[in-house]
């Protein structure tokens, strides 16, 4: 065997094995960001989740207040229609 063609061989050789590995390392190394963006966009919604979730617990809370103040309301009309049947019902039993 010719030495000239053997040695291109040895070195064509090594040559595709430093670029096979160096692709390897690449490609792991563009998942590896690819990870690191997914994970930083999964933290983003995360993010917006809790300010949504935030926004949604303020908002239950002025509703509740809301709620509130309807059956305060509610509540009071209530006594004073309870006290006032009870005026009719004394006056009744005056006529009587």
């Amino acid at each position: 065997m010719n030495p000239h063609v053997f040695a291109v061989g040895m070195i064509a050789g090594v040559v595709l094995v430093a670029v096979v590995v160096g692709a390897i390392k690449f490609s792991l190394w563009l998942g590896s960001i690819r990870n690191d963006v997914v994970y930083l966009k999964s933290a983003d919604k995360i993010h917006t989740h809790d300010h949504i979730w935030h926004n949604m617990n303020r908002n239950q809370d002025a509703t509740d207040k809301k709620i509130k103040a309807e059956l305060a309301t509610i509540s009071k009309t209530v006594n004073e229609m309870v006290q006032s049947l009870k005026g009719v019902k004394n006056a009744n039993a005056n006529l009587v």
